[in-house]
């Protein structure tokens, strides 16, 4: 059989993954997914500080857990505990998965923040997030392709199982239809209704099953599955190799409820093994945090001084003189030519790979200033929000044309 032939066969054999009712009528352990939230809900409560560490530790596995399942390295299942622990940091993983756990850990941490299921230009975004890293992916029968991050199949991407068979995924000619299928009954309100576990499934055989990116649809549907699992109260997913074909609702609930329950019990237990003061995080946590409030502390009044040093120059014919800026806390407001152009400045106490330091970022100018804990950045700040400013005066002068 040619490939041609191959593919066609299975575009004719795909079906739509199982819907809502499927997984409404599939088993889950509500009492196990009740008692681990109440777990996670009260290690919060009695050590947030170190909770705060142990989240995002738990962050990182789940990122290491579905770079391994997805085929990128050998996701060695004894690293978890590990990574849980803090005896190993992300520099330190095998297998060159350094910069794909970050890459994941980052686009986890940016479905997190999401208040509800992205849409599809955001799920999209995740999918450059997540798949940074990777240049190319295996096309069966040829050579390896370019891998277009955020950008939707444009060949067909069946995979072939072991015996010679094939694991249909949409056609590309249907993907579009599969796709707003897929995200119009996730905003349903039967999926809403579903229980967590349930929802966490529909979302990640959904993504894998319809498959609508070229190489990486597991990893994006962890990433989805994870967030509506923190969102309801419990961790991300921290999870091995997963039943997803044959698409089965009761097999792959009982194994997300399985990893739900081992993600709680590992914290549980580190925080348990603390000893009598309760558990604490690193020094280095700790120092990151003190830094970061130290940043913020000091960052209105040094970008209001930083926007008064800008007023104060000579006008520049291609820059606004900013004579309308107002600071308002870790922002500049300009209003320039009838347009509303911003800067926000956003600490981050804990950035993904840089465990000794905190960053400071500017997003409109996309500029960002590393602060190592403990060092008073001085005029290293002033002279970077000098950069920030002239570069939003820069925009503001673009937006609202000659003054």
């Amino acid at each position: 059989m040619s490939r041609g032939e191959g593919t066609a066969q299975a575009d004719a054999r795909y079906r739509p993954p199982p819907g809502a009712a499927a997984w409404a009528a599939a088993p889950v352990d509500r009492d196990g997914w009740a008692a681990g939230v109440a777990g996670v809900a009260r290690l919060r409560a009695t050590a947030p500080a170190w909770f705060g560490w142990a989240e995002r530790r738990c962050l990182l596995a789940a990122a290491w857990t579905a770079g391994g399942a997805d085929g990128l390295y050998a996701g060695d299942a004894s690293v978890v505990p590990r990574l849980l622990a803090g005896q190993v940091s992300t520099a330190d993983l095998p297998g060159g998965a350094h910069a794909h756990v970050l890459a994941l850990a980052g686009a986890m941490a940016a479905a997190g923040a999401q208040p509800g299921f992205p849409a599809e230009a955001a799920i999209a975004r995740l999918h450059a997030l997540a798949c940074a890293p990777q240049a190319t992916h295996a096309v069966d029968g040829g050579a390896d392709h370019h891998l277009a991050h955020g950008d939707h199949k444009h060949h067909p991407n069946h995979a072939r199982r072991p015996d010679g068979s094939w694991r249909a995924h949409a056609p590309v000619a249907g993907l579009e239809g599969a796709v707003a299928a897929f995200t119009a009954e996730v905003a349903s309100p039967a999926v809403a209704g579903l229980h967590p576990l349930a929802r966490a499934g529909f979302v990640l055989l959904g993504l894998a099953h319809i498959a609508p990116f070229a190489d990486g649809n597991e990893r994006v549907g962890r990433v989805l599955a994870g967030a509506e699992l923190a969102r309801a109260g419990g961790l991300p997913l921290v999870a091995g190799p997963l039943p997803l074909d044959p698409p089965d609702p009761a097999a792959l609930a009982a194994a997300l409820g399985a990893a739900a329950a081992a993600a709680v019990d590992a914290l549980e237990r580190l925080a348990a093994g603390a000893g009598p003061g309760g558990p604490v995080p690193p020094a280095g946590w700790l120092a990151q945090e003190g830094a970061a409030r130290a940043v913020r502390a000091r960052l209105g009044g040094a970008l209001a001084a930083a926007v008064r040093r800008h007023a104060g120059r000579p006008a520049v014919g291609w820059q606004d003189d900013l004579g309308t800026a107002a600071v308002q806390g870790p922002s500049a407001t300009v209003a320039a030519g009838g347009a509303t152009v911003a800067e926000h400045l956003v600490v981050h106490a804990h950035p993904l790979g840089r465990d000794a330091a905190v960053v400071v970022e500017a997003t409109g100018a996309g500029l960002e200033l590393e602060v190592a804990a403990g060092e008073d950045p001085g005029e290293r700040l002033d002279g970077w929000l000098d950069q920030v400013v002239a570069a939003l005066a820069v925009r503001a002068a673009a937006a609202g044309g000659p003054n």
